[in-house]
């Protein structure tokens, strides 16, 4: 006689992980699964979502290992949260995943928060031009992420990583010469001048 299973959907389908599992063997958190079912359970999450999460898993550590290596050494929650801006635009499901296995993590203390690199001279100077326009101009966040992704790509141009010093000795007419064959459109390059402008004051 042929074995039948209640559906998923059902209030009989309980989600279980066999001994067996090829996913037992995934770096770090192969060893915990079963506490992370058990935690997903008592944080409210329905059979069927447990089994999506658990099913999603190895396409997280997939990419994980991509960052840190086969054995997922040095793993931290900056990893997760680079996971979860990847995923974001890829594949939501897994981004979602990536966010909860953060938080379980962090509830049983598995892995270190990391530390957060130092930022590059050049993001360092958009997050003043980004306040400038915010607090000066009053523009909405879209608008300035637009007009900062404009003034990255000349900062890039001027290496300006490398040479952050190039503002003390920067002219206005070489800022208009060096933005023409950046940005065709003439309004993208008054911005450019404008917030290398307000930069070279600060």
């Amino acid at each position: 006689m042929k074995a039948t299973f209640p559906p998923i959907g059902s209030k009989q389908f309980r989600f279980t992980l066999g001994r067996q599992s090829r996913r037992r063997k995934l770096p770090v958190i192969g060893s915990v699964l079963d506490e992370l079912v058990a935690w997903l359970r008592h944080s409210g999450y329905t059979e069927s979502t447990i089994r999506t999460h658990v099913d999603s898993l190895d396409r997280l550590v997939r990419w994980l290992m991509r960052r840190r290596g086969p054995g997922l050494r040095g793993l931290t929650q900056l990893d997760l949260n680079a996971a979860y801006d990847w995923f974001q635009s890829h594949r939501l499901r897994v981004a979602t995943v990536a966010r909860t296995v953060g938080r379980f993590f962090r509830d049983h203390q598995i892995i270190p928060e990391g530390k957060e690199p130092p930022l590059p001279a050049s993001e360092r100077e958009l997050g003043i031009y980004g306040e400038y326009l915010r607090q000066m101009r009053g523009l909405a966040e879209s608008t300035i992420a637009g007009h900062q992704n404009r003034l990255r790509s000349f900062l890039k141009f001027l290496k300006f990583d490398q040479r952050p010093s190039v503002f003390r000795t920067l002219q206005a007419a070489q800022v208009q010469t060096s933005v023409k064959p950046l940005f065709r459109r003439k309004k993208s390059r008054k911005f450019i001048c404008e917030g290398t402008a307000v930069l070279i004051l600060e």
